[in-house]
């Protein structure tokens, strides 16, 4: 994981987005149905949700919300676009960047925001952003990676490259950035957010056994960039590894997923 740059995130998400729906979207709607429920989408006027991946948590919410409210989706990725017009026609979706939302200010009662921030080069600028867009007494749901240590969905891979003797690019910034509690809390005061809820959760994914993780691994656009680049050998190893570890983790009947952070913030 690197700190891309938004053109960057948008080529990815872009690549990713096929994969994405198909295997990993089931686990990243763990959390974002915990965050729809605490923003009392029976009664809300409005919902903005930003960075929707597929549109899996837009079709959820609309079954929530009540008649006439209005229902803005957005996301980077023009292939996660098209995927959530397919599956939400009745809501407005449109391509934005988290960071320069295209609404006024003031716009909405209610912004979600499901594993999207810590992704962003600047997750300040995108937090400031959704206080922007929300009114008085508004009220904001996000999530982020939370703790590494609890999240073998993404411990398990470099574990099995360290073990094959592979050497993985150098991280410029982890995508775990975000997961301290206290300090995210203190970047939601200082957007001008009161937090009122924070939690971590996790979110886990379905999987057969350690073949059909390491498979799900392995056809990540970054993982099929970084294997036409590496020793065939080694790769293959470190998939063997990947099989053998993640076998081991299932075989404790424990799943592999991901630690989410996530916060309920309100704005004064």
């Amino acid at each position: 994981m690197t700190d891309r740059t938004i053109p960057e995130l948008r080529a990815h998400w872009d690549a990713f987005a096929e994969l994405f729906e198909a295997r990993f979207e089931r686990a990243t709607l763990q959390l974002s149905h915990s965050l729809l429920a605490h923003l009392d989408l029976h009664d809300a006027p409005d919902l903005l949700e930003v960075g929707a991946g597929a549109g899996g948590a837009a079709a959820f919410a609309r079954g929530f919300l009540p008649s006439g409210a209005r229902h803005v989706v957005t996301d980077l990725a023009p292939a996660m676009v098209r995927r959530i017009r397919a599956r939400v026609p009745a809501a407005e979706v449109l391509e934005a960047n988290a960071e320069q939302l295209p609404f006024a200010a003031g716009s909405f009662s209610r912004v979600v925001a499901n594993l999207c921030y810590m992704l962003v080069p600047n997750p300040e600028r995108a937090l400031g952003e959704a206080a922007r867009v929300l009114r008085s007494g508004g009220r904001c749901a996000f999530s982020v990676w939370g703790r590494q240590e609890h999240s073998p969905m993404f411990t398990l891979t470099p574990a099995a490259a360290e073990a094959a003797g592979l050497e993985l690019p150098p991280v410029e910034r982890s995508n775990f950035h975000l997961g301290d509690r206290d300090a995210l809390l203190n970047r939601v005061r200082a957007a001008g957010l009161e937090p009122l809820r924070a939690w971590y959760q996790p979110a886990h994914l379905p999987v057969a056994d350690g073949a059909d993780f390491a498979d799900a691994v392995f056809a990540n656009p970054t993982w099929r960039g970084l294997a036409g680049r590496l020793d065939p050998a080694l790769v293959q190893r470190a998939r063997q590894e990947l099989t053998r570890l993640a076998d081991a983790h299932l075989a404790t009947h424990s799943p592999i997923g991901l630690e989410g952070l996530l916060v309920v913030a309100e704005k004064p």
